[in-house]
């Protein structure tokens, strides 16, 4: 028997358009898509660019996006503000999977999953990012890097950002979210301003960059540059554990120009770090020179180590002096020293030089040691 609308009871009748219209409301459940690029244009709304023929909607529960091997269009474009990215499992919502180096451009996107590379590419992440929800980026080859140039922020409430494996993901923007940074493993490269997050770096991890960040906790590495460059990373207050090493390279006497800095906002405590530098293989640094490695309100605790270092071919072997670390070889003539009491290291003429000095100056060479003495406690202090 049919049942008309105009037979039905007016109750059932609003009781069907309240279910329907529930329905309606309900987000569509998310799908998973793989980017093949056969499409005419770089549009993520073009279906010929997807396997399948279909385009993702990137709205509702939103979508997992695969990009994989064998496309012909490896620069994308989202034209869809606010397209949601998420995932119904624990593998990430946002996936690279090949070698192929692509780039991500357009319009925002709503990360409401993690993202994963899992090859050795070199991928490039133009769009805004809004994170629903504590997000990690997953770089599980040690070769390949993720550039997030968008600005990096949160939907929702506070959340946070985990890098783990050996990869590379750099930020190049002035992100906003302000739940906390880990850098698990491989490399966080801040190059923008990072500045409402506070950032822990686990043992074998490395923090590096010329951005800005909040306070930091290292338990592996930090270093301020770029690869292949100097440059100066601004911190809060910095930590460094028992385990952490900073690295510096100095090749002159220009900060961040010809060597590496870090500046903190607020005080450096070494606790018992390791201090690593790398000094010129064949050009001298000035007598009475001085480099401003840790530039901090203030200071606390000292170093525990600096390891050998080689200058001008010749091994520097550093010794603990208490309120400073020094190391010196006859044949370079010069005292190399690292004072944590205010971040600096001084390099002044080597004592045996003097020496020399002295015994042919007599006099004349006497003073000349107390004036070295002033000199070194001079450049130390600044």
């Amino acid at each position: 028997m049919r049942v008309s609308l105009a037979t039905m009871p007016s109750r059932r009748i609003c009781h069907l358009a309240a279910v329907a219209l529930a329905m309606s409301a309900l987000p569509c459940a998310a799908a998973t898509v793989t980017w093949n690029g056969n499409g005419a244009n770089n549009n993520w709304s073009t279906g010929a660019n997807w396997v399948g023929g279909t385009a993702p909607a990137g709205t509702g529960a939103g979508d997992t996006l695969i990009f994989g091997s064998g496309t012909n269009r490896p620069t994308t474009i989202n034209t869809l503000n606010d397209f949601r990215i998420s995932s119904t499992s624990a593998a990430a919502a946002l996936r690279f999977t090949s070698t192929a180096n692509y780039a991500l451009s357009g319009s925002s996107v709503v990360l409401a999953g993690n993202v994963s590379q899992t090859a050795a590419s070199s991928v490039t992440i133009a769009n805004d990012i809004k994170m629903a929800g504590s997000r990690t980026f997953a770089l599980s080859n040690a070769s390949g890097t993720i550039a997030a140039s968008g600005v990096i922020s949160e939907q929702g409430g506070t959340a946070g950002l985990t890098k783990s494996g050996p990869g590379t993901l750099i930020l190049n923007a002035n992100n906003t979210y302000t739940g906390d940074t880990l850098v698990s493993g491989g490399m966080l490269m801040v190059n923008g301003t990072n500045a409402a997050t506070s950032v822990s770096v686990s043992s074998g991890a490395t923090l590096r960059g010329v951005g800005r960040v909040g306070n930091v906790l290292v338990e592996g590495l930090v270093q301020s540059g770029t690869n292949g460059g100097s440059g100066i990373l601004t911190t809060g207050p910095l930590t460094l554990a028992d385990t952490a090493q900073s690295m510096f390279t100095i090749s002159g006497t220009t900060q961040g120009t010809t060597y590496n800095a870090i500046k903190s906002n607020g005080n450096v405590d070494f606790g018992l770090s390791t201090l690593v530098l790398s000094l010129p293989g064949s050009t001298k640094l000035p007598n009475y020179s001085s480099y401003k490695l840790f530039d901090a309100a203030s200071y606390s605790g000292n170093v525990g180590s600096i390891p050998n270092v080689s200058y001008l071919g010749e091994d520097l072997t550093f010794e603990d002096k208490g309120d400073r670390w020094e190391a010196y070889n006859a044949k370079i003539e010069q005292l190399v020293s690292f004072y944590p009491g205010n971040g600096t290291l001084t390099v002044v003429p080597e004592p045996s030089s003097i020496v020399l000095a002295t015994m042919a100056g007599g006099v004349a060479g006497v003073v000349g040691i107390r004036r070295r003495r002033n000199a070194q406690s001079k450049v130390a202090n600044g």
